[in-house]
């Protein structure tokens, strides 16, 4: 992917990557000037790297949706300022999700369905200012405790909320 380096835009739905193992991450990230990452139903596996520094300046579309990746959730993510599409569903994603998501100045929508060990609590999740986001599915998760804050009806922008 080195020779790749001007790359804007990665759209490979449903190419099998199973083979690659766990260092996909670790190439993309060597693409600075990438703004669309779309890899669902790729067969990507293994844990998502932590990655110490990221190259991610120009990204607003990570869909790395319905893989059957065994993942702490990525931690990073939180510091991708430019991110506007997240969709990480299906992923088999455990343990705390990083708080800092609902800080990301340009985050429309946001899709955690389907990944049942995660963890958190919903006033922890739903504090904050999610100041864009739009789309919010939260489907078929174990992780949500307590109840809805009140807070929720700040979200202004919020059309299409999902929980179980």
């Amino acid at each position: 992917m080195a020779s790749l380096i001007s790359l804007k835009k990665l759209k490979m739905n449903h190419v099998d990557f199973s083979r690659i193992g766990s260092h996909w991450m670790d190439a993309l990230n060597k693409l600075p000037f990438l703004t669309e990452v779309d890899l669902q139903y790729c067969r990507l596996s293994g844990p998502i790297p932590f990655l110490s520094s990221l190259n991610f300046t120009s990204l607003s579309l990570l869909n790395i949706g319905s893989n059957p990746l065994q993942s702490m959730f990525p931690i990073w993510l939180v510091n991708i300022s430019t991110i506007v599409f997240n969709d990480l569903s299906n992923n088999n994603l455990y343990g705390q999700i990083s708080p800092g998501l609902e800080e990301l100045p340009h985050l429309q929508y946001l899709d955690l369905s389907g990944n049942v060990n995660l963890t958190g609590s919903c006033s922890q999740l739903l504090s904050g200012s999610w100041k864009k986001i739009e789309y919010l599915n939260l489907r078929n998760n174990n992780f949500l405790e307590g109840t809805i804050p009140a807070s929720i009806g700040n979200f202004c922008n919020l059309n299409i909320w999902m929980r179980d």
